[in-house]
């Protein structure tokens, strides 16, 4: 499995963008987003299950696809768009 049901992740590390054949574009984050840590609770083949704390007092839950490119696997915890954050695995 890419990712760790039980994990931290953070897109601190967002300049690591590959390409995977153009269905991800190479990118970089932008200088605007700020720091996000969310808790990984659940990992299945192609989607990871995010819990992060925006908003409600129990976190808002998210179900990502997981990408891959030269790098690894990742993740888009707000989206795909150009500078988006990512996580990686």
């Amino acid at each position: 499995m890419p990712f760790t049901a039980g994990k931290l992740y953070t897109n601190s590390q967002g300049n690591l963008y590959g390409t995977d054949k153009g269905s991800v574009v190479t990118n970089s984050q932008a200088a605007a987003e700020p720091t996000m840590t969310w808790f990984c609770t659940a990992v299945s083949r192609v989607f990871a299950v995010f819990k992060s704390k925006s908003g409600s007092p129990n976190g808002t839950v998210r179900r990502l696809r997981i990408y891959r490119d030269q790098l690894g696997h990742f993740v888009f915890p707000r989206g795909r768009f150009d500078g988006a954050p990512i996580f990686r695995a």
